[in-house]
């Protein structure tokens, strides 16, 4: 998949992959204000360190969600990107 400009697809992560392990213990994502995903593909006006496969905390309301064959995605700026992991 291509990104044009400066924008980052990302593959939402749903269900048991929205859990995050803190001390022993399972936090789901996205009870707050923030959701996380998986890079697919990047723009080639992408500034910063972020690279395709990296894990990735956005502002849950960032940009546009969308459906390509069945599977949830994220379009959406650097700068609602908030963790890089």
């Amino acid at each position: 998949m291509l990104v044009l400009e400066s924008k980052i697809l990302l593959k939402v992560k749903r269900g048991e992959e929205a859990t995050e392990k803190f001390g022993g213990f399972e936090v789901p994502v996205g009870a707050g204000e923030y959701s996380v995903g998986t890079v697919v593909s990047i723009g080639p006006k992408v500034e910063g360190n972020i690279k395709e496969g990296d894990t990735v905390y956005y502002y849950l309301n960032a940009g546009k969600e969308i459906t390509i064959e069945g599977e949830k995605y994220r379009v959406v700026s650097s700068a609602e990107i908030l963790v890089v992991l």
